[in-house]
C-alpha cells in the first residue's frame, strides 16, 4: 500500500458579500498544488452549515504562457458620502467587460450591470437608492475591488 501524499495545510478566512469564491481572493497559494476548499456561511458570529469539500488545483505557470492579467486596475467613487448620485471612475489597461454589483448592508443586491470599459469610464449610480451604506463590487477578469459608499 503506497503512502498518502502529504497535503499542504492552508487555512484562510475570506469575508465577501458575494455568492462566489475565486482563487485570487486567497494569498500565498502555490502554482500546481491541489487544495481542498470548504465553504461556510457566517451569521451572527457563528459558522455553518459547511458545504461539501471541493478539491481545486491551482494552475501551473508555464514559462511561455503566463495568464493575461489586468494591470493598473483602479476604481474610485466620488463624492462619498453622496446625496443624489455618485460617480464610479474606472482606470484599466484591459478591454474586458466590467461587472458592477451594489449591495446594501443587509446583503441585498440593489444594482447590477455588465458594461464595456468605454461605457464605464465614468458611470453614475445611486439616484434610485434609499439613504444608507452600500458595498460596490467591481470585477474585471480576475480583479475584484470592493468600495463602500454612503448615501445621506
Amino acid at each position: 500500500m503506497s503512502p498518502t501524499p502529504e497535503v499542504p495545510v492552508y487555512s484562510q478566512y475570506v469575508d465577501r458579500p458575494v455568492k462566489y469564491v475565486s482563487l485570487n481572493q486567497f494569498t500565498g497559494l502555490q502554482p500546481g498544488v491541489t487544495y481542498v476548499i470548504t465553504v461556510a456561511v457566517e451569521m451572527f458570529g457563528e459558522f455553518g452549515p459547511y458545504g461539501k469539500d471541493c478539491a481545486v488545483t491551482t494552475p501551473a505557470f508555464a514559462a511561455k504562457s503566463t495568464p493575461a492579467m489586468v494591470t493598473g486596475f483602479e476604481a474610485t467613487v466620488y463624492p462619498n458620502p453622496f446625496t443624489t448620485n455618485f460617480t464610479l471612475a474606472v482606470e484599466t489597461s484591459s478591454q474586458s467587460s466590467i461587472d458592477v454589483k451594489v449591495y446594501d448592508m443587509v446583503g441585498r443586491l440593489v444594482d447590477q450591470r455588465t458594461v464595456s470599459v468605454s461605457e464605464l469610464k465614468k458611470g453614475i449610480l445611486g439616484d434610485q437608492y434609499p439613504s444608507g451604506v452600500y458595498n460596490v463590487i467591481i470585477t474585471q477578469d480576475e480583479v475584484v475591488k470592493t468600495l463602500r459608499v454612503v448615501k445621506r
